[in-house]
């Protein structure tokens, strides 16, 4: 189940709410925090969970820029093309 939720959480890009994130359970979102203090609070400032923090607090960063910008999910949550060659590029 932990699994299911984490990547639910990754997937479902419009929630109803901050617990439908975590499968609308309070026990789902108290896993999520406990763990994420584990990784924040290591000694450990090398290997994965060093890394993994940084990651997690980059992904952190970027959500809440992308939803202070307008438009910006919904220009993320659109599929990309890669521009046609101009004549000049060819």
């Amino acid at each position: 189940m932990p699994l299911h939720v984490s990547l639910n959480s990754i997937i479902d890009l419009d929630p109803e709410s901050t617990l439908a994130v975590f499968g609308g359970s309070e026990a789902n979102l108290r896993l999520g925090l406990e763990t994420l203090l584990g990784v924040l609070n290591t000694s450990s400032r090398q290997g994965l969970n060093a890394e993994l923090t940084r990651y997690t607090l980059s992904l952190m960063v970027l959500e809440r820029k992308l939803a202070a910008s307008k438009g910006a999910m919904g220009h993320a949550r659109q599929p990309h093309r890669r521009p046609a060659p101009s004549a000049g590029t060819l």
